[in-house]
Order: C-alpha cells, then structure tokens, then sequence
C-alpha cells in the first residue's frame, strides 16, 4: 500500500545527494587508498567505492565500489552498509532492489547511521517494497530527530500534529517542528505558524516547554 495523503510534506527525495564523498583539504592519493582498502583498511575501503562511485582520479564503476564497500560492510562499517543500500535503491550496477536496500539499511541503521534512519522512514511513507506504515516511518523519523537530523525533526513533528502513526498531538509537534526551524528549516517556519494561529496560550506554553526540553538533550 502505498500512502499518498500528505507525502508532499516529506520533501527530500529518498536518493537526493546518490554518493556524497567527504569534503577534503587535498585531492585524495589514490594509489595510496588502494593500498590501505587491500590491506584490510575499513575506511580506505569506504573512499575507494566512493571514488569509483562518483568516477573521480578513476574511471567510474559502480561495480568496483560495489565490491569495496561489501568488504567494507562485512567489518560491519555502516557507512559501507548505507552505500550498498544506495546501489540497490538506484539500480546502479545492478538490478533495482528496494528490499535488498532495506536490509543493508537496517544493518546501517542498526548503528544509529542517521541517513540510513531516514530513507528506511522513506521506504514506509512512500510503501516501497514495504506496506506503507506511518507508524513505521515515524520511529524512523524519531530515532534520526534525535541524533540532530533537523529533515527528521520536521517530518516528526509533521506526523504528530497530523494524527499519523501517533495520538494527534499540536503540543509535541510544534516542540519538534520548533527544533527544525531554528536549523533553518525552509518550511519549518510557515508551519510553527500555522500551528501558533490555532494553538491556546496553555498549548503554547506546553510545546514551547518541551521544544526546549528537547533541545537541551538533542545535537545541535
């Protein structure tokens, strides 16, 4: 099944940014990388597939970063673990999986890999090889929301003030909502305003309280 009634609300798209390597001071040494992802090295296996992935110093091939990054989730790297997801959510080098994303997805996430949190709330808002469930995505959503994913934390408090997956609730989703649009949140704010139109005093004052409990715990 899948949930069509407020989806527009999740606004960015489950591949959005396919393989995004780290930001670096110098150009990576390939050959050096090579030589530490063959010795065994988890995080030189982990750029290895990124930069075949993206086809940078080497020529692009999905299935060489396929291959490094299976090694590298085979040490349990959930970095690894949510670019194989990837691979299979694209198609790219191989045939189109979502329930084979899933499960790489849940091993990541089983890790707290807050983008692997995200697209398996994805999988169950758009019911990709799942049953659409906004029970389910809002788990996902909440776990992401409180590792500092300021997305999560608006689709969280989306869900909450919908009724969708939780008792319909102005208070707690405002207080999440809150949290999104002091990130900067471009929809956050239209929204924290629509809710303060038909909000009482006391409802504002309950979620502005637990906007700031949230906050004194959550990454910034």
């Amino acid at each position: 099944m899948m949930i069509l009634k407020y989806r527009h609300v999740f606004l960015v798209l489950l591949l959005m940014g396919l393989f995004c390597a780290p930001v670096l001071a110098q150009e990576p040494d390939v050959k050096d990388i090579q030589l530490r992802a063959e010795k065994g090295e988890v995080l030189a296996q982990v750029q290895l597939g990124l930069l075949y992935a993206n086809g940078e110093q080497v020529e692009q091939s999905f299935g060489e970063a396929k291959g490094w990054w299976e090694k590298a989730a085979e040490q349990g790297a959930a970095d690894a673990q949510f670019y194989l997801g990837k691979i299979y959510a694209s198609g790219a080098g191989v045939d189109k999986d979502q329930l084979e994303a899933k499960r790489w997805w849940e091993l990541s996430a089983a890790q707290d890999n807050v983008p692997s949190l995200f697209n398996l709330a994805m999988l169950y808002i758009n019911g990709e090889a799942v049953t659409g469930s906004y029970v389910e995505a809002g788990q996902y959503f909440e776990k992401a929301a409180r590792l500092g994913n300021v997305q999560s934390q608006f689709n969280y408090g989306v869900l909450n003030t919908q009724g969708l997956g939780f008792p319909q609730s102005d208070e707690t989703g405002y207080a999440w909502i809150r949290l999104a649009a002091d990130k900067g949140h471009p929809d956050a704010m239209g929204f924290i305003a629509d809710l303060e139109k038909r909000m009482s005093a006391e409802q504002l004052a309950t979620a502005q309280a637990k906007s700031d409990e949230l906050r004194a715990v959550i990454p910034q």
